[in-house]
């Protein structure tokens, strides 16, 4: 018993290699988790350090640029050029130098060059190859009055005298009215009433295309008879046998519809027509068509228009046709003057 006391002492005072190999594996764990927090800690010290508190209020760019290199203590160049007439937006809180100086040349076409650690140069930025710099493009345009016996732009008309026989907004005019443009007149190549009203909801024309007549149907009721056609407001004295309207003398043409007799005194309950023609204008207008087609079709037509004297007090419009053509019947030929 007593011989196995030392023989215990001793193997206590020597560890075996296993003992010593997770020994060795302890103190490097705790060597490697202790150096870790440290390095985080120096790296977010230095950050901190790099960064400064700025206080540039808005203003030219020279300025701020000045006031910047003050403030952080560096060296900094630029050609004044390159920043004459620029403006930067303030600069307040805690930046880097390179930040700070980036913040102030947003949007500026510039670059900050690094020297060295305490010197920067401003430079124009290059360009990149597929950068493209458009030319600066100035637009300036005046707001569009339409007058209800004037020209309209496009298609569709925002004013009208027909309804009320005054100068108002359609969308203020209490009965229904349909307005076909000269603009739409020309896209669909209209040649009599009747084929400027075939878009025109509740208006039937008498005869298809016709060319003889401008006899119509408007809701249903027949107003051939009934002097359904006005000019300019003015009631137009005609017949079925005074010929036809032609649409190329016309600024538009304005379908009242439903009863009209307080305002136009005798008139069927469809309603009316009013049509509205070329006014004279200002602006030099000169137009000359040619055609010619099938069934010995030959047709000269022109619109002139312009300023009689300097100030624009006095304008003029010509507009006239003259067309000789045969049809498909025989013995009923599509003539027509117009001035």
């Amino acid at each position: 018993m007593n011989s196995a006391q030392p023989i215990q002492a001793k193997a206590l005072k020597k560890p075996t290699l296993l003992n010593q190999s997770i020994k060795a594996a302890l103190i490097a764990t705790v060597v490697v988790t202790a150096a870790l927090p440290l390095t985080t800690l120096l790296a977010a010290e230095a950050t901190v350090s790099q960064q400064q508190t700025f206080q540039i209020p808005a203003g030219p760019l020279a300025q701020s640029l000045n006031q910047f290199a003050s403030q952080a203590d560096i060296t900094l160049s630029f050609n004044p050029d390159l920043v004459r007439g620029q403006q930067t937006e303030t600069l307040s809180g805690q930046y880097s130098v390179e930040q700070g100086l980036n913040k102030l040349l947003a949007g500026k076409s510039l670059q900050i060059i690094v020297l060295n650690q305490n010197s920067y140069r401003v430079e124009a930025a290059e360009k990149t190859s597929d950068e493209v710099v458009l030319p600066r493009v100035n637009v300036s345009a005046a707001a569009y009055s339409e007058a209800g016996l004037g020209p309209v732009s496009g298609y569709v008309a925002k004013q009208s005298i027909t309804a009320t026989k005054a100068d108002i907004p359609l969308i203020e005019t209490p009965q229904s009215v349909s307005i076909v443009t000269a603009d739409q007149i020309t896209i669909q190549n209209a040649e009599s009433l009747h084929q400027v009203m075939k878009y025109t909801p509740g208006v039937v024309p008498m005869g298809g295309d016709n060319t003889s007549s401008d006899g119509m149907i408007i809701r249903g009721f027949n107003v051939t008879g009934s002097a359904p056609i006005y000019l300019n407001g003015a009631k137009l004295s005609r017949n079925t046998f005074s010929g036809v309207s032609e649409p190329y003398a016309m600024e538009r043409i304005e379908i009242l519809k439903g009863p009209a007799s307080v305002l136009y005194g005798n008139a069927a309950p469809g309603g009316i027509v009013n049509m509205v023609t070329k006014q004279p204008q200002t602006e030099p207008l000169r137009e000359l068509k040619v055609q010619a087609g099938s069934f010995d079709r030959k047709q000269l037509a022109g619109d002139f228009a312009g300023a009689l004297t300097e100030d624009g007090g006095l304008s003029y419009r010509m507009t006239g046709l003259v067309r000789r053509s045969d049809t498909m019947t025989d013995y009923v030929p599509d003539d027509r003057e117009f001035v």
